[in-house]
This record gives structure tokens, C-alpha cells and sequence, in this order.
């Protein structure tokens, strides 16, 4: 696994959507508690993580029912705040992945020239599969390097359907006119005991 100094870190921008969706209310198929519950313990991995690296903290988007920018987005958070923003928010509605992923691409193209590493932590698949693509595919064509803007899709529960795809997320972009594959995708299985630091590196070198 190729290691990256503090220095080259800091270029990151973190960034964790969250989905909110009813199904997340469900049990988590890797322990105990909810889907709802493991998604908080994934938060906070990915706070912790980028705190070391971060001074400015990640940026949190809920997606969840009807997706509303200014209820659903949180900016330059710490540990603490991702516990909050879990404590006063749960499972409803449906699974507006595609508003979420607008809005993360377009935090990224705004920052600046920052690299943005983006994980995405869903239970099912989203309303509008082709959205989600399109959204994908366009902001992949307009960086200028693979490692600019990434998503890291990490699965709970056990949907086949979500596997699939997010799968599809994984390995079908580039023919689907995608400059670069800027995304992976780990299943609850594929990821076992990975810490996030291990994840990251994973999805770099994927």
C-alpha cells in the first residue's frame, strides 16, 4: 500500500454523504445496530481521519426524502459535529443520491483547485440511476488528473440491487464516456476491517 506524507494530504478536501433514506432504519447486516448507526460509525472514522490532515474539518451532505441544500449540507465540521448532525437527523423517504452528488461536485469545483475525496455511504439504490452517471461522468471530464476529484462508495446492508449498481458505478463509467474512473464502490463484505486511512489508499490505487 503506497503511503502518502501529512504534506500531500492536506491537499485533500474530505467529504462524507450520507444516506438518509427509510431503509437506513433497518439492521446492519455487519454487527450490531442499524444501517442508520454503522453509517455514524463511518463518519467518524472519516473525521478522525481527516482531522489529522484537515485543519478546516470535512463537509457532511445528508441526502434523505427531498433533498434541501441548506438543511442537508454541513461545511468544515469536526468529529463532535458529525455526531450532532446524526443525533438530530434519522432514516425517511426516499434516496435523492444525484441532488447529492451535484452538490458535492459543485463544492469541489468551487474550492479552488483543492483535491476532493468523497465517501458515499448508501444502503440502496438512488432514484434516478442515470442522474447519478451523468453527474459522475460530466465532472470526471472537466479535471485535469484522475486523482482530482474521487467517490468512495461503501455499502451497508445487502441490497442486491445497490450492488449492483454501484458496481456498475465502479467499472462501467469510462465506457460510458468518462475521461477517468474516479470511483470505487466496497460492499460491507469487501471492506471487513479496513481502517479509512486503508480506505483511502485503496481507492486511490484502485
Amino acid at each position: 500500500m503506497n503511503q502518502l506524507s501529512k504534506a500531500q494530504l492536506s491537499e485533500y478536501n474530505f467529504r462524507i454523504l450520507i444516506d438518509a433514506s427509510g431503509s437506513m432504519g433497518e439492521a446492519s447486516t455487519s454487527g450490531s445496530g442499524t444501517r442508520w448507526d454503522e453509517a455514524a460509525g463511518i463518519a467518524k472514522a472519516v473525521a478522525d481521519f481527516a482531522g489529522t490532515v484537515d485543519d478546516d474539518g470535512i463537509d457532511v451532505i445528508v441526502f434523505g426524502g427531498k433533498f434541501n441544500a441548506e438543511r442537508d449540507i454541513f461545511k468544515n465540521v469536526t468529529s463532535d459535529k458529525v455526531y450532532e448532525i446524526f443525533g438530530s437527523r434519522g432514516p425517511d423517504g426516499s434516496t435523492p443520491l444525484a441532488e447529492a452528488l451535484l452538490a458535492s461536485i459543485d463544492m469541489h469545483f468551487a474550492a479552488g483547485g483543492k483535491k476532493s475525496f468523497n465517501v458515499v455511504v448508501t444502503d440502496g439504490a438512488p432514484n434516478d440511476k442515470q442522474a447519478c452517471i451523468n453527474a459522475i461522468v460530466a465532472a470526471a471530464n472537466k479535471i485535469e488528473d484522475d486523482s482530482d476529484l474521487t467517490f468512495l462508495f461503501l455499502q451497508v446492508g445487502n441490497d442486491g440491487g445497490a450492488t449492483k449498481f454501484l458496481t456498475s458505478l465502479d467499472d462501467d463509467l469510462q465506457p460510458a464516456g468518462a475521461k477517468f474512473d474516479i470511483v470505487d464502490k466496497l460492499t460491507v463484505a469487501e471492506r471487513g476491517n479496513m481502517t479509512f486511512e486503508e480506505l483511502f489508499y485503496h481507492a486511490q490505487n484502485d
